[in-house]
């Protein structure tokens, strides 16, 4: 395979492209592999285009990276593209999911790994016009676009910052699975989302239905915080969250 990894240069603190030559230096094979920065999905767009039919993609940070590269081979109509992860983000969910929880783990799929087709959420908006992990509205929501601007601080802060806002439901949110509604905009939820896979940050589980490769996604709605909090902690312990009753769970196709 012709192997090209894309790198967005502000994942994992702003050291991922620096961790990248230094694991390619020490990977042999691997050393001599293009390296593209990539920022924004017309970066990402612009590489694709460059691609012969037997480039390996590697999408090199978190999965934000991970789903610009993806979106942009749907776009260019390169699907037939097979598709890396080197998970060197701050969540990795995605690759995660896939069964890679470190880099040497990753490395060896990336020259020995079984291709495998998997689920996207594409979406009709720009911004994202794919999710890989997660889309979603309210507590989670709030805590990531804090996060996001923070954590260029520090992780803990970025952290803080986006757990001010779990004091706060939301209204104005609709949601509808399959045809059928399950939220209204009237009503008042803690936080709601759409998933594709069974991890959040760490490693926790509290999606323990959600697959990568069913043609499925799962929908979570939490009506307040002690649901959102009840469901993590059971998590923490490894317990199985399906059992927080009021907490509403279903599988989609179409949302």
């Amino acid at each position: 395979m012709h192997t090209i990894f894309l790198v967005n240069p502000t994942a994992g603190a702003g050291k991922v492209l620096a961790r990248l030559r230094t694991i390619l230096a020490q990977s042999g094979d691997l050393r001599g592999a293009r390296i593209i920065p990539i920022r924004h999905i017309d970066d990402a767009l612009r590489a694709v285009s460059q691609f012969r039919p037997e480039t390996l993609a590697v999408a090199v940070g978190g999965d934000g990276t991970a789903a610009i590269v993806a979106a942009a081979l749907l776009q260019h109509g390169a699907a037939a593209h097979v598709l890396a992860v080197l998970p060197l983000g701050t969540g990795n969910i995605f690759a995660r999911a896939l069964g890679m929880c470190d880099v040497a783990e990753a490395l060896a799929a990336i020259r020995h790994g079984v291709v495998e087709s998997v689920d996207v959420m594409r979406t009709s908006n720009d911004s994202p016009p794919l999710a890989l992990v997660s889309l979603s509205a309210g507590f989670e929501a709030r805590f990531m676009h804090r996060y996001a601007r923070l954590r260029r601080y520090g992780r803990g802060i970025g952290s803080t910052g986006g757990l001010l806002s779990a004091a706060f439901r939301t209204r104005g949110i609709c949601m509808e699975l399959d045809g059928t509604v399950i939220v209204r905009a009237p009503d008042t939820i803690f936080s709601a989302g759409l998933y594709n896979t069974p991890y959040y940050y760490g490693g926790v589980r509290m999606l323990p239905d959600a697959e990568l490769t069913d043609g499925r996604a799962e929908a979570v709605v939490y009506e307040s915080a002690r649901d959102y909090w009840g469901v993590a902690g059971a998590a923490l312990r490894g317990r199985d969250v399906r059992r927080v009753a009021s907490v509403l769970r279903q599988q989609w196709s179409h949302a």
